[in-house]
């Protein structure tokens, strides 16, 4: 990612070095849960607003406030979680992510943005593979026609040492993204991504 090729919510943010830059899921999935408050959708319409304009901290205001009303208010706790990654604020953007995954099991896109923060994070310490991979495959189980999926499945791989599946990982993202038309940036970082888990790949298997 300027953000991220895997992330789902059509913000741009950092990914991790060597990941390549990516875009989010589109946004008409992050606004797809819309509160139910009209005072609430006015305020997240304002918070879209703040961002499209990249005035993060403006964006984090008014979430907070909504989420002040009604603390467990999914849209708002998801924009604010994507906000913080764009921030580079992944612990932050983890501790609200990690129970969403329990309250929304089958939400794909709660699973895929937050293995993209353990995959790509620029904080290595924040980095998990094996969480990585296990949130992806979930994830993938769900929609497995997404390519933001596949790509994020490819990192995780990546930074567990699997090049191999990191390559098929990536073969298949660039693959679903020409089949469902993505932007042609999105595509020529599928194939950088590729091209990397090949060259991995290849190495480990001269080293063996």
């Amino acid at each position: 990612m300027v953000l991220g090729a895997g992330l789902l919510g059509g913000l741009s943010v950092h990914a991790s070095e060597g990941a390549p830059e990516q875009a989010a899921i589109p946004e008409r999935e992050l606004r797809r849960d819309r509160p139910e408050n009209p005072e609430h959708a006015f305020l997240m319409r304002e918070a879209y607003e703040a961002i499209g304009r990249n005035e993060l901290q403006g964006a984090i205001r008014v979430l907070r406030e909504i989420l002040r009303d009604t603390p467990r208010d999914k849209s708002a706790r998801f924009a604010l979680a994507t906000v913080l990654i764009k921030m580079q604020r992944y612990r932050e953007a983890i501790r609200i992510l990690e129970p969403m995954t329990q309250e929304f099991p089958e939400d794909y896109t709660i699973f895929n943005n937050l293995a993209w923060i353990y995959a790509a994070s620029s904080d290595v310490t924040v980095r998990d593979g094996n969480r990585a991979v296990e949130l992806a495959r979930k994830s993938l189980l769900m929609q497995p026609n997404d390519y933001h999926v596949w790509n994020t499945l490819s990192e995780a791989y990546y930074i567990s040492g699997d090049y191999e599946r990191a390559h098929r990982a990536s073969q298949q993202a660039l693959i679903m993204a020409n089949r469902f038309n993505a932007p042609r940036e999105r595509i020529q970082e599928y194939r950088e991504q590729a091209e990397k888990c090949r060259r991995a790949h290849q190495a480990m298997s001269i080293l063996e």
